[in-house]
C-alpha cells in the first residue's frame, strides 16, 4: 500500500486548467448578465471555482458585478471582456 495508505493517488490530468475555466466563464455570457449558478450550470464547473475565477475576472477587468445582494451576485461582461470573447483564436 506504500505512502497512500490503500488511497489511489489522484490523477489530475484531467483536470481543467484555470485559463480554460476562465474561458468558459467569458465564452458562457450570452445573455448580458448572469448570477454565479446560471454561469456554474452552462459550464458545468463547480459554484466554488465560478466564484474564485470570476474574483480574478473582476480584478482583470473582463467582467463586473453589477448587483450584489446576500444571496444573489449578478456579473456582466466589460467592453474588454467582449473584446476578449470576440477576438478570432
Amino acid at each position: 500500500m506504500g505512502i497512500f495508505y490503500g488511497r489511489r493517488p489522484t490523477n489530475y490530468s484531467n483536470r481543467r486548467k484555470s485559463i480554460d475555466i476562465k474561458r468558459l466563464i467569458l465564452q458562457s455570457f450570452s445573455k448580458k448578465r448572469q448570477t454565479i449558478s446560471e454561469i456554474s450550470n452552462r459550464t458545468e464547473v463547480s459554484w466554488h471555482g465560478i466564484s474564485h475565477n470570476l474574483e480574478e475576472l473582476k480584478q482583470l477587468k473582463f467582467v463586473e458585478e453589477t448587483i450584489t445582494t446576500p444571496t444573489t451576485r449578478i456579473f456582466k461582461l466589460t467592453k474588454i471582456g467582449e473584446d476578449f470573447v470576440s477576438e478570432p483564436k
